[in-house]
């Protein structure tokens, strides 16, 4: 099932990833999660797909904050990044980009949440290091890649330790050299330890490491024309999203406030061939602003946007061709889980199975669906996360 690139699936919330599996291509989830899950009402061309209810669990919603980052890792489980009573304020950096509330000291509660296959907390670290969590990506091996735009660095967290054991980055300090980040946003890690970095809300570039976190270059610059004008290739304002796909040796970017993903050659393979522009998915009249990208094991790539509206979408496509495969967002029923919408989506994560994918959004849910609340920003309300779980396809179906 497709759509032209110019429409969009408006579908019920159990049938949000009909369109997408079916060129998927990804091995059936075959375990029935034990908790609340709410049986798909639609089938078509052999797919069944289910939105999980009670994902997190209510209780445990009404502890997060902004819930910035969500990674999925090789077991299955989700990893949110989450502000705590700490949103992003307009009053949080100055003129020169520096965070206004240092003295406030880090986050003392657990910012990053491990969720099992049905919502169970399985643990909760991240207390006292962070404070305004933006991304966070699980490698192969079970590190935790982190970004802090308030402190300006990325921060791995060991797998074993969960603490941190890598540092990028000077601490409040932002900066545009090879030692320094300015509210950088995502990490994406390859499996030989490379990793990038998008850097980020002031910067514009992507930058590569090796695994020791030695700087081995980086590509992006920001707009050289006038505003309207034809944008150029390598250009970006507010990178916000890293996605790689290694057996293509392909990064892509959310291009954020240029509305488009931009897709480089990632020099896995041949070192020189870092930063190379391969193609751009999507356009501003298309997209609108573009907040994350992920790929999907079949290397399908999700990206999640935002009409002017603020409603999200999701657009996935065909990185080797530039080719849309779809486009789809969804109606929430309002029913249990007393959902505000699919609006504000901050970040998708595939997981590597491709049997089902988590999107986080920073629209506040108000308890008992009161109506009231809508549209303010709590210091503490049970942000939106959703999941949505892919029960049946059609084997081999393009």
């Amino acid at each position: 099932m497709t759509t032209s690139p110019g429409k969009r699936l408006l579908l019920p919330a159990v049938a949000l990833l009909l369109p997408l599996l079916a060129v998927a291509g990804s091995a059936p989830h075959h375990e029935e999660p034990a908790g609340h899950h709410r049986d798909s009402q639609r089938q078509q061309n052999g797919l069944s797909v289910s939105f999980q209810e009670g994902f997190p669990n209510w209780r445990l919603r009404q502890l997060l904050g902004q819930v910035s980052g969500v990674s999925i890792c090789a077991k299955g489980r989700s990893f949110l990044f989450q502000r705590a009573d700490r949103p992003w304020q307009a009053d949080d950096f100055d003129e020169h980009e520096r965070y206004t509330k240092a003295e406030r000291g880090p986050i003392e509660v657990s910012t990053i949440i491990e969720l099992d296959s049905v919502g169970r907390l399985v643990s909760s670290i991240g207390e006292n290091i962070f404070y305004l969590p933006h991304g966070i990506t699980v490698d192969k091996d079970g590190h935790l890649w982190t970004t802090d735009v308030a402190r300006h660095q990325v921060i791995r967290l060991n797998k074993d330790t969960r603490k941190p054991d890598l540092v990028i980055g000077e601490k409040f300090v932002p900066g545009n050299d090879a030692s320094h980040f300015c509210k950088p946003t995502k990490v994406a890690v390859a499996s030989d330890g490379h990793f990038f970095v998008a850097d980020g809300y002031c910067n514009s570039r992507v930058m590569k490491f090796d695994p020791s976190g030695k700087y081995i270059g980086e590509f992006g610059k920001r707009p050289s024309a006038t505003p309207g004008a034809n944008l150029a290739d390598n250009e970006f304002l507010v990178p916000h999203g890293l996605a790689l796909f290694e057996s293509l040796d392909l990064l892509c970017v959310a291009d954020r406030e240029h509305r488009r993903v931009q897709c480089f050659h990632a020099g896995l393979r041949q070192p020189a061939d870092f930063g190379q522009f391969v193609r751009s998915l999507g356009s501003a009249d298309d997209l609108g602003r573009v907040f994350d990208v992920a790929f999907d094991p079949s290397g399908n790539l999700l990206v999640l946007h935002h009409e002017d509206s603020g409603v999200s979408l999701v657009s996935v496509f065909r990185p080797e061709t530039g080719g849309l495969v779809t486009r789809f967002t969804f109606v929430p029923d309002n029913s249990q889980d007393s959902m505000v919408g699919f609006g504000d989506g901050h970040s998708v994560a595939a997981s590597p199975r491709g049997d089902f994918f988590v999107v986080s959004s920073l629209s506040a849910v108000c308890d008992g669906y009161d109506e009231e609340c809508f549209g303010e920003m709590p210091t503490q309300a049970p942000y939106q996360v959703f999941k949505f779980n892919v029960d049946q396809r059609i084997p081999g179906l393009m």
